[in-house]
């Protein structure tokens, strides 16, 4: 195996600097999208995933976290059940993949927003209800009591 030369060592190291600018559960969503422009059974120069990843991030900063992670999770999915034929050759599907999702919640949001019942603020703001206090045995047998004598009312009204 040879020694990489310094231009591969700067992109790698500048692909590896991208890529970390994305974090956590997202850092491994954009390698993982990365790979599927991939040529089948063999590996992207570090240039390649450079741009790559440049071109990534200007599309996961105009959009949510949250969008952009549905939108590459679906093209996962659609990867392992043979829906999307790699390797890709452009974001094209990235993109549609989050016009779907951006539009799905634009929608959802319009009808939770129709259906919301307005709510007066003083309706809102309540005090904490007061702590459960256990009955005493005598507010237990007072309560049976009372029961009994309603039921007893009620059975005479009923079948009279």
């Amino acid at each position: 195996m040879s020694e990489p030369d310094s231009f591969e060592l700067q992109q790698a190291r500048a692909a590896i600097w991208e890529l970390a600018k994305f974090g956590g559960q997202n850092t491994q969503l954009a390698m993982r999208y990365v790979g599927l422009f991939a040529p089948i059974n063999d590996k992207l120069p570090f240039d390649e995933i450079y741009r790559l990843l440049r071109e990534i991030n200007g599309i996961y900063l105009d959009c949510s976290a949250g969008d952009w992670q549905k939108a590459v999770q679906k093209l996962l999915s659609d990867k392992v059940s043979g829906s999307l034929k790699t390797p890709l050759d452009s974001h094209d599907f990235l993109l549609e993949a989050l016009e779907i999702v951006q539009s799905f919640q634009n929608t959802e949001s319009e009808s939770t927003a129709e259906t919301a019942p307005i709510v007066a603020p003083s309706a809102v703001a309540r005090e904490p209800p007061e702590p459960f206090i256990s009955p005493s045995p005598e507010q237990k047998q007072a309560r049976h009591e009372l029961n009994q004598s309603m039921i007893k009312k009620l059975n005479c009204k009923i079948f009279s």
